[in-house]
């Protein structure tokens, strides 16, 4: 039996991004990682670091889950920006 099958499942979900910081995002009081290879999308499309990721704001989220580890990010598209939305690291 393989594995990593089983523990590794990718999910999409619809989120509101409250926080970030320590390479990675909090959504629904949860940390979920971002890592080199994460893509994150700005409201144009275009990629942008983690720290010029404005929070709090609206994203779709592609990521994987592990095994009593932190779900990892693999692409964040922003969807909305909040009105008390900001950059910061």
């Amino acid at each position: 039996m393989d594995e990593n099958t089983e523990e590794k499942t990718e999910m999409f979900k619809s989120a509101l991004i409250k926080d970030k910081g320590d390479n990675g995002v909090s959504i629904d009081s949860r940390r979920y990682r971002v890592t080199e290879s994460t893509i994150i999308l700005d409201l144009l499309g275009k990629k942008i670091p983690l720290c010029d990721l404005p929070v709090p704001c609206e994203a779709l989220v592609e990521y994987r889950m592990f095994a009593e580890q932190d779900p990892v990010c693999l692409r964040i598209e922003m969807r909305r920006l909040l009105e008390d939305s900001k950059d910061k690291e």
